[in-house]
């Protein structure tokens, strides 16, 4: 019993060690050690995966000439950590205004700041004024430094989403799913339809909403594929990827908000879960694409119909958007069945464009 008393005072006393000094490695994320940032103001992205108790975390920033006198630049505020640790810094600047600083290396340094040290941090972050280090000397720790270059900010032309159609991409492939819903081809070949699919909405303006970033997830990959064609095109969409997902500690597209903040827009959800976020996720889209997937896809799927919202199912792959695709076979009329006929042949680079035209059709029917 004795025994028992003592293991357990252990592993208790153990439990609250690691809390006070955590051991898992806190870093920054987005961006990328050497990236090239361009412009002024960027979005700063990590981790904390363990808070030290009473500690405020920090972003600090150092230009190159001031590297080895202790002297940052605090950023902002202290930053706000999600259950896991994650966080997001939107607005950090790298330098003065115009090209002064263009071509300047900066360290990007993430900081854990004890009580001693808060205010001198808050004073500095308000008034954009630098800190030195051997002020605050035990109050604070440089937990994860990356360097970054700024670079000129690209001349792009601005493109806004007013008026464009909105459709919501479901759909994953999961290993667990094929026998279950009898899912086709392979996963290789379902990324690059999702990829070739979010590069032809790009270009054809059309606005996508999506939940999940998951790997295993159409909307992963057709975001990849998106923000690709923007890129290729050089012009700054803005607002045109919006995100719905339940508000927890994960924040769905953190690096690639980082990568390019302007094409994002994260939807307001309130308290709940994703059963309830599909109510709203229907209201939201005019339209939605379907591809592979499992439960979850196919009680979307469903939804979408009863709302008399368009439903582009691809089959190609089989899952739920096989199934969806017989649904709205059923409640469509013969001429439209044979249009959308090719919604079940696989998958070829000409898809595309046909899935596309589908989307803009105007024919009434249950899938409009």
């Amino acid at each position: 019993m004795a025994l028992a008393m003592g293991v357990g005072l252990v592993a208790g006393g153990l439990q609250i060690w690691h809390y006070l000094r955590p051991h898992a490695p806190a870093k920054i994320l987005v961006p990328g050690a050497g990236a090239e940032c361009g412009g002024r103001h960027l979005t700063i992205s990590g981790i904390v995966p363990r808070r030290r108790w009473r500690a405020q975390y920090w972003v600090a920033i150092q230009p190159s000439d001031c590297r080895g006198s202790g002297t940052w630049w605090p950023q902002r505020r202290s930053l706000d950590l999600g259950r896991r640790g994650t966080w997001v810094l939107k607005g950090a600047t790298l330098g003065r205004d115009g090209a002064v600083d263009v071509g300047v290396t900066f360290t990007l340094g993430l900081f854990e700041v004890l009580p001693g040290a808060r205010q001198k941090f808050q004073e500095a972050a308000s008034e954009g004024e630098r800190l030195t280090l051997s002020d605050v000397a035990e109050q604070c720790n440089l937990l994860h430094a990356i360097e970054v270059r700024r670079v000129r900010e690209p001349s792009v032309q601005v493109v806004t989403s007013t008026q464009s159609m909105k459709v919501g991409i479901v759909g994953s492939w999961r290993e667990r799913d094929r026998e279950v819903w009898s899912l086709r081809g392979d996963g290789d070949a379902f990324i690059g339809a999702c990829r070739e699919l979010g590069a032809g909405l790009a270009l054809g303006r059309f606005q996508i909403v999506v939940g999940s970033d998951r790997p295993s997830t159409a909307d992963c990959h057709v975001v990849s594929g998106y923000m690709n064609a923007v890129r290729a095109e050089g012009k700054a969409y803005e607002g045109f990827i919006r995100i719905m997902s339940p508000p927890n500690e994960r924040v769905p597209f953190a690096a690639e908000y980082g990568q390019a903040p302007h094409l994002f827009t994260y939807m307001p959800t309130g308290h709940v879960g994703w059963q309830h976020l599909r109510y709203r996720f229907v209201r939201e889209i005019d339209a939605t694409i379907a591809i592979g997937g499992g439960d979850g896809t196919y009680q979307v799927g469903l939804e979408v119909m009863l709302a008399k919202k368009r439903l582009v199912p691809i089959a190609s792959f089989g899952g739920a958007s096989s199934r969806l695709f017989m649904d709205v076979l059923d409640s469509v009329s013969a001429p439209q069945r044979d249009h959308l006929a090719f919604l079940n042949n696989p998958w070829t680079s000409g898809s595309v464009s046909r899935v596309l035209a589908t989307l803009g059709a105007s024919t009434p029917s249950r899938i409009s």
